[in-house]
């Protein structure tokens, strides 16, 4: 197995297409081919679904997995080089869906967290309603989405995941819906930043308990600020 051939597959999956991925890679097509062909042959098994030319190239089961991995493998190698040759912070691309009001803050204040961690990563937003948010995440346009609510029967579908990430406000819902498998280096990382994120109920309560205990800090003083008489 070699980076090319995982790269090579990486970009027929996000473009749909071995034309295109040819030209993101700077190879022709039929060695594009040979490298997917290649992988395939080592694997034992086909990594993309070659049924439905005209709707684009997809990757079969396995081949999500192959994908999950292998963009991970090409996300680490290319931080290593912005780290050592340039001195910069990783580049990519993060793509996240939004429905709904809570959904839209959330969103906004977590693409800011994320792109303090990393800011060379561009972070692009799609909101619509969760029905096409959740389209879009299955079509691999999305990495990632933030639902104020849940639609019904999107629990049940065996390629997502759907986890409460916190309580808001006046108890409102924020679910986040990502691939089971198949998602991206940055898409990872900005799960796992999900779910070490403090929600906003939190931090308010953080926040009461430390006016309370400055409260009581203050009457415990006032005798001795009183002047002596």
């Amino acid at each position: 197995m070699e980076l090319m051939q995982l790269e090579m597959f990486v970009a027929v999956v996000e473009e749909g297409s071995v034309g295109k991925a040819a030209g993101r890679v700077h190879r022709t097509q039929p060695a594009v081919s040979l490298g997917v062909g290649k992988l395939e042959a080592e694997f034992g098994g086909p990594v993309l679904d070659r049924s439905s030319r005209a709707q684009g190239y997809r990757p079969t089961a396995m081949g999500e997995i192959v994908y999950e991995y292998a963009s991970r493998i090409l996300g680490l190698r290319n931080e290593l080089n912005a780290l050592v040759k340039e001195g910069a912070r990783p580049t990519g691309e993060l793509r996240i869906g939004a429905s709904g009001a809570a959904g839209l803050a959330r969103t906004a204040e977590l693409a800011a967290m994320f792109r303090e961690r990393y800011p060379e990563v561009r972070i692009t937003v799609f909101a619509d309603l969760a029905e096409s948010v959740l389209r879009e995440l299955m079509e691999r346009k999305l990495d990632v989405a933030l639902l104020s609510s849940l639609p019904v029967g999107a629990q049940s579908k065996g390629d997502l995941i759907a986890s409460q990430l916190m309580a808001e406000s006046g108890g409102t819902r924020l679910w986040a819906v990502e691939r089971r498998v198949g998602r991206s280096h940055f898409a990872q990382l900005f799960a796992e930043m999900l779910r070490s994120a403090p929600s906003r109920a939190v931090v308010a309560e953080h926040g009461r308990k430390r006016a309370r205990r400055m409260a009581r800090r203050t009457r415990d003083l006032r005798p001795a600020l009183r002047p002596a008489k």
